[in-house]
């Protein structure tokens, strides 16, 4: 689950005990805060194979402008 923010009249962002609240509604048992900031962001691949950005990330005030960072968590499956 990735929260945007810092974006007025799109995406305000949201404190811990909302995200809290969040996870149980989805059914999440146990959760952990893995970034609190604009370089969030939650990429599928689609069926072409190219990646597609779910949300809107954030850098130097622009939305949509993925930020350079080096690390990531990647999830696959089949």
């Amino acid at each position: 689950m990735v929260f945007d923010g810092r974006q007025p009249g799109y995406s305000e962002g949201v404190d811990l005990a909302e995200v809290a609240t969040h996870l149980v509604a989805f059914g999440a048992y146990t959760g952990c805060n893995m970034d609190g900031g604009g370089s969030s962001t939650m990429v599928i691949r689609d069926r072409q194979g190219r990646a597609v950005v779910l949300n809107s990330p954030i850098e130097s005030g622009v939305p949509g402008r993925e930020r350079a960072v080096a690390n990531h968590l990647g999830v696959f499956f089949r």
